[in-house]
């Protein structure tokens, strides 16, 4: 589950998630900010778990499987409906202040990458089912016991990521 939306009404519908949140029910723009700004801490945690589940002998040192899958963006939809003139002002003026705040992308085959204005990290990607605006997401996984040893996450063209594998010294 990786839309902030999704996972703000488990949080009030599942019992796992109202467990897990200890019944507080956060609202979706507050889990969309904490995803956005704990990236920086969750490399090192993710290095940690790895390093563990070394040292117990859980990640094997032979085969790893990469498997890759097309994720859709929480693209607001805000950004579709009618042609009523204050919506469509509204709109240009969001439109022109994203284009002052933002810089051009530029994609592996040196062309601009098309922006979403409510996820502009994602991009158009062919997908199973057509176009989709998104993620491509990566994960490589040991032979042994599926331990996860890398995930990813990219909006453009790219290569398979190296297995990494966290040992300590």
């Amino acid at each position: 589950m990786v839309s902030s939306r999704k996972i703000s009404r488990a949080c009030e519908e599942n019992v796992l998630f109202i467990a897990l949140t200890g019944d507080s029910a956060p609202h979706f723009t507050t889990i969309a900010d904490f995803v956005a700004t704990m990236s920086p801490y969750i490399v090192p945690i993710f290095r940690e778990v790895l390093a563990v589940c070394y040292a117990e002998g859980l990640i094997g040192k032979r085969m790893f499987a990469v498997d890759g899958c097309k994720i859709s963006s929480n693209c607001s939809k805000e950004w579709s409906g009618s042609k009523a003139v204050e919506h469509l002002q509204e709109k240009a003026k969001k439109i022109r202040e994203w284009l002052s705040a933002h810089e051009e992308r530029i994609g592996v085959s040196g062309k601009a990458v098309k922006s979403n204005i409510t996820d502009s990290q994602s991009a158009k990607m062919p997908g199973s089912h057509g176009v989709i605006q998104g993620y491509n997401g990566l994960a490589t996984v040991d032979d042994k016991h599926q331990v996860v040893v890398d995930a990813q996450a990219f909006a453009d063209g790219i290569s398979l990521p190296s297995a990494r594998i966290c040992r300590r010294h």
